[in-house]
């Protein structure tokens, strides 16, 4: 569920021409992000053993902050709303289509 107000929220983003648009927008993809991060931590507790697990984050953290610098390029040169909203409607799109294959194949690989 999460995932899929992440991308409606970056849907409201790139489209929405009104700042409160916007701002809905982005609340939803700040909020639900911070709900995913929490089950997939979750998640990862379960299969990391407790003496490898502050490793593990700190690798996990260091390679979510390594897109940071492509990020900030990416918003620099298209910084015009059009360019800007065209970036975000793409790399939602994109994120929603890497959703789907997830699912499709966990639904293909899971036991009957």
């Amino acid at each position: 569920m999460s995932y899929a107000l992440i991308f409606a929220g970056g849907l409201l983003t790139a489209l929405g021409a009104d700042a409160r648009v916007y701002g809905a927008g982005f609340l939803l993809v700040i909020g639900f992000d911070k709900m995913f991060n929490v089950y997939i931590r979750a998640g990862r507790q379960k299969i990391i053993p407790p003496q490898d697990y502050g490793k593990t984050t700190g690798v996990v953290v260091m390679l979510n902050n390594l897109s940071q610098p492509i990020a900030g390029l990416l918003v620099g040169v298209f910084a015009g709303f059009r360019e800007t909203a065209g970036l975000i409607l793409g790399l939602s799109i994109a994120m929603a289509a890497l959703g789907v294959l997830a699912l499709a194949r966990k639904a293909h690989h899971s036991p009957p």
